[in-house]
């Protein structure tokens, strides 16, 4: 089971790394003769401004499975513990995949999502074997 939780650590690492990078959110601006790419980090609040908050939300929320699970690293966790590590990990895919509504999902964007979704899995193995 330790090995899990720190295979899950690695993921949601490797995850919160890539969300740090510059090139998670594609925005389009659109001029009157040509269109210009810019691309952005998860936590950059223009992103935000320009109403797409999921990947700003999914970034905070990486930040928090990511210290809840390292808090499991020193204590044994209960069940209800373990099943809300679960829903906020199923929450943070689903705000790693809106901005696939604007039309701003990058490839970091899609191994972003995989990462949360290994993490997510293995959280949910961990729920069903603490009885």
């Amino acid at each position: 089971m330790k090995k899990l939780k720190i295979v899950n650590l690695v993921c949601l690492l490797a995850a919160l790394v890539l969300e740090i990078l510059p090139w998670g959110v594609k925005m389009k601006w659109a001029d009157f003769f040509a269109e210009r790419y810019t691309f952005h980090s998860y936590f950059d609040l223009t992103v935000w401004g320009y109403g797409d908050m999921g990947p700003f939300l999914c970034g905070v929320l990486t930040v928090i499975i990511l210290g809840m699970l390292f808090a499991t690293l020193f204590f044994k966790p209960k069940r209800a513990y373990l099943f809300s590590l679960c829903a906020l990990c199923i929450a943070a895919v689903m705000m790693s995949v809106i901005p696939t509504f604007f039309g701003s999902y990058t490839v970091l964007g899609l191994i972003i999502t995989a990462l949360l979704i290994v993490s997510a899995e293995i959280n949910i193995i961990a729920y069903i074997k603490n009885k």
